[in-house]
């Protein structure tokens, strides 16, 4: 039996998520193919996986390119993500005795999708045979909103190579307690409400010397300068722009805690990502990766809150610079329990032979 997979492989933890599920399933016997689109054509082979690329010329030549190589590699099964769900499971319509597996990534709400786009993707995901999602924030929205069948909707988390990565070493501000936060400077990433909690943080614990650093760039960047600024916290907020992966662990690593107050988030990357390296985290209650811990679990660990209230992140966070030093290896159990690698890649396998 042969595999392509379709999606873009770089220097993220995502791609890193896929290539590792096209690495298992070769292992397993299966053909195994990546198609990306790249800066340059080629074609080699590693680890015996196929990795091919092509230049990516617009969107009619997507669609041209990625049916030329579906009808080329004529693979029993596809698996695609992201621009290249469309045009896949397009191509797999009219390629006869193709499985079509498309991964569904984000919500509607962070998007903004319109009426009309809603409409157009849900054509698209119709010609899937399997539809995934890692969330059951997604598979409800799925159903509901785009109106897809249930049957098809099957649940599967990430998991987290951060740890594999060596730290590359950042310059960050001496403080008693180091708050950090990591994401797109993006509306919707709900920075704005943390810095009111961080204010108000510092209000309260006068006597500590607090430092919040923020990770990422994006449009809202200047309205959150502006913001430290107004709320008299300028001298304790650092902006750090986009880090590499390596500079990312060594972020996580030196933080006291990790902060992530998005209004929506289909999964959440870096929430695992911090309990992968059994990092202290606070999590807004919505991120669909908590879907997936048992609500007596987390309720144990006391990490989430509501990512529309200051004050509830401000207590969250003085509670945790009150508390006792945390119990060694605490965040990691979390993270083994709810996102094995073993776990995901026998699902994923179950997924692959039905």
């Amino acid at each position: 039996m042969k595999i392509l997979f379709l999606f873009t492989v770089n220097r993220s933890f995502l791609s890193d998520y896929f290539v590792a599920l096209a690495a298992n399933v070769s292992k397993r016997g299966y053909e195994t193919v990546i198609f990306s689109f790249k800066k340059k054509e080629s074609r080699e082979h590693k680890d015996g996986v196929t990795y091919i690329s092509d230049k990516k010329k617009g969107v009619l030549n997507e669609y041209r390119t990625i049916y030329s190589i579906i009808k080329a590699e004529a693979p029993d099964i596809i698996v695609s993500n992201f621009s290249y769900v469309n045009p896949a499971l397009l191509a797999g319509k009219f390629l006869k005795g193709t499985k079509s597996i498309a991964w569904q990534h984000t919500l509607i709400a962070q998007t903004k999708a319109k009426k009309r786009q809603i409409f157009v993707k849900s054509c698209f995901l119709r010609l899937a045979d399997t539809i995934i999602v890692n969330s059951n924030y997604l598979k409800s929205e799925l159903e509901n909103k785009f109106g897809l069948k249930q049957k098809k909707i099957v649940l599967l988390p990430f998991w987290s190579s951060i740890d594999c990565y060596e730290p590359k070493k950042i310059i960050l501000p001496k403080a008693d307690y180091l708050v950090g936060c990591c994401g797109r400077l993006e509306i919707d990433k709900n920075q704005r409400t943390l810095l009111r909690a961080f204010a108000q943080l510092k209000k309260r614990l006068p006597d500590k010397k607090l430092k919040l650093v923020l990770a990422g760039e994006g449009t809202d960047a200047s309205y959150l300068k502006q913001m430290t600024k107004d709320l008299e916290i300028e001298h304790s907020v650092l902006f750090l722009g986009l880090l590499s992966a390596e500079e990312m662990v060594f972020f996580y690593n030196n933080v006291d805690i990790l902060v992530l107050p998005s209004l929506h988030e289909a999964f959440g990357l870096t929430f695992i990502e911090a309990l992968a390296l059994n990092r202290p985290v606070l999590v807004s209650q919505a991120f669909g990766a908590l879907t997936f811990i048992a609500p007596s679990f987390l309720s144990a660990y006391n990490i989430t809150f509501k990512p529309d209230n200051a004050e509830s992140i401000a207590n969250k966070l003085e509670q945790h610079i009150s508390e006792e030093p945390h119990e060694t290896n605490k965040y990691r159990v979390l993270y083994d329990t709810c996102y094995s690698t073993d776990t995901i890649l026998r699902k994923f396998d179950n997924i692959i032979e039905s």
